[in-house]
């Protein structure tokens, strides 16, 4: 995807979760931030097109039903449980 569109991207899943009151930790609350694939049952990947705001609200449902922070990392957003990693991505 284009820059524009990455950054409507990132703007449409940070005004979701203002909504939701779902926190985001980005690269201006962490300086090193390292995910370890190798230590969950299992990863989950979501891709975001266009118009497809239902994707968004389902990952989101995802961190405030674990009650989990959402990570935002290299143009995707990352939820963390105990034995799933969710990524959605453009």
């Amino acid at each position: 995807m284009s820059k524009p569109a990455v950054s409507a991207f990132r703007q449409a899943v940070y005004n979701e979760a203002k909504s939701l009151k779902i926190p985001i930790v980005d690269e201006r609350a962490i300086d090193k931030l390292g995910i370890n694939k190798g230590s969950v049952g299992g990863t989950i990947d979501m891709r975001y097109r266009d118009g497809e705001e239902t994707k968004i609200k389902t990952f989101l449902a995802v961190a405030k039903y674990h009650h989990a922070l959402v990570i935002y990392k290299d143009e995707s957003f990352f939820i963390i449980t105990s034995d799933m990693i969710w990524r959605l991505s453009t």
